[in-house]
Parts: C-alpha cells; structure tokens; sequence
C-alpha cells in the first residue's frame, strides 16, 4: 500500500499541482485562495444582475400600478372640489338638495325632517 502512495505522490509532482513542505502548503494555499476569489467575483456577479433585475422588476411594476391609480385620485379629488364649488353655487341661487340631487350631483342631504324644540319641522 505504501508503494501505492508514492506512485501517486510522483505522479502529482511530475504534474506540477503539488509539492511537500511548506513550499506545498503554500502553493496550495495560493490557488485556494485564487480559486475562491474567481468564484466570489463570479458569485458577486450573479447576485449583482439579480438584484438589478429584481430592482428593475419591481420599480417598472410600482410605475405601471401605483402611478395610474394616484393620477386617478388626484383626478377625482379635484372633481369633487369642482363639484363642492358647483353645489355652493347653485345653493346660492336658490335650488334646494332634492333638486341638486335630481342634477345629479352628491351633495350631503341632511334629513330634510328634524326637531326643532320638540316638534317635528319639514326643511
């Protein structure tokens, strides 16, 4: 068995990958240390172009779901202040909620029947 060792040992040192002593230990500690540094820089690589696609992904997805519903509640604020201004006018010129809301606008209809001192009134 003993011969069997060192047939390989020869073979490995005519191949030049490994030599005995310390001169071994650190050629082997070299193209470790080489190796896994070509296989962090290729891993940083990968997880880099990941990271940018799940980023991309992710930003693109955000623009083309969340950007249309804020402009649209922009839009619909804005209407309803147009609205709010609209029914204000109107008000002022003399038509009552029943008739706004006939217009078709959505004005806050208070019971148009309260109680005024205890006795039922009508608006």
């Amino acid at each position: 068995m003993a011969k069997g060792i060192k047939n390989k040992m020869k073979k490995i040192n005519e191949k030049g990958d490994r030599v005995g002593g310390l001169k071994g230990l650190l050629s082997q500690f070299s193209s470790t240390f080489k190796r896994a540094t070509a296989f962090s820089a290729a891993s940083y690589s990968i997880l880099k172009r990941k990271a940018f696609r799940i980023a991309w992904v992710g930003t693109t997805s955000c623009i083309l779901v969340f950007l249309p519903i804020l402009i649209e509640v922009a839009r619909e604020k804005t209407l309803i202040e147009q609205e709010k201004i609209i029914v204000a006018d109107l008000k002022k010129q003399g038509y009552h909620d029943q008739e706004l809301s006939r217009m078709g606008f959505a004005t806050d209809i208070e019971p148009s029947v309260g109680l005024a001192n205890g006795v039922p009134t009508t608006a």
